[in-house]
């Protein structure tokens, strides 16, 4: 195969899991979790701070935080692959900079 056929397998590989998360981003499964996995694929989270914050940013429709099935998912992935193939972005707004914890 070519590296330029190479190159575009690969594309189209991160397209179709990106197309994918975005559909089931609150119900990730293993499969895709292993997927990730198996093909060297990163996965980068967000959190916005404390489960306070977070929900208060993240909420669902029926207004229920997702703190909580955050830190399940986030659970699920380290058992899976493991912590090496994830990585952390910290959302910043001015109610994350009020809370001490969050600046130290």
């Amino acid at each position: 195969m070519s590296s330029k056929a190479e190159s575009q397998r690969r594309i189209n590989i991160i397209k179709g899991v990106t197309l994918y998360a975005k559909e089931k981003q609150e119900n990730s499964d293993k499969r895709t979790i292993l997927f990730c996995g198996d093909d060297d694929i990163y996965i980068s989270i967000s959190l916005d701070g404390p489960k306070k914050i977070h929900d208060k940013n993240r909420m669902l429709i029926n207004g229920n935080g997702t703190y909580d099935a955050f830190i399940r998912n986030l659970t699920m992935v380290r058992d899976i692959i493991g912590k090496d193939h994830i990585g952390a972005l910290m959302t910043t707004s001015t109610t994350s900079l009020s809370v001490k914890e969050m600046i130290d």
